[in-house]
């Protein structure tokens, strides 16, 4: 599902929610871009994870938040590499 939230004049959002991810009750991604100059943004991206009950609470602490940085840390930085590629660049000129 979509969902938004309130950012400073000038900057993009997007946001996602799911209930989907195990042991997860629900993730909640925003991803905020802020320009910095006419060819250069900041992305900046907040996650909220959710979960109801201790056993829950205990997984995330222990094994999710670690599985899940370094996915999208992975995630991030292949966009970077796409929007950085002289390839991409000669296509959107």
């Amino acid at each position: 599902m979509v969902i938004t939230k309130e950012v400073k004049p000038g900057q993009l959002v997007y946001g996602e929610m799911t209930k989907s991810p195990i042991p997860l009750d629900a993730l909640y991604q925003f991803y905020i871009i802020t320009p910095l100059s006419a060819n250069r943004c900041q992305l900046v991206l907040e996650t909220y994870l959710e979960a109801k009950s201790p056993l829950k609470k205990l997984a995330i602490f222990l094994l999710v938040k670690a599985i899940f940085k370094k996915n999208v840390t992975k995630g991030i930085d292949t966009l970077f590499e796409l929007l950085s590629s002289k390839k991409l660049v000669s296509e959107v000129v």
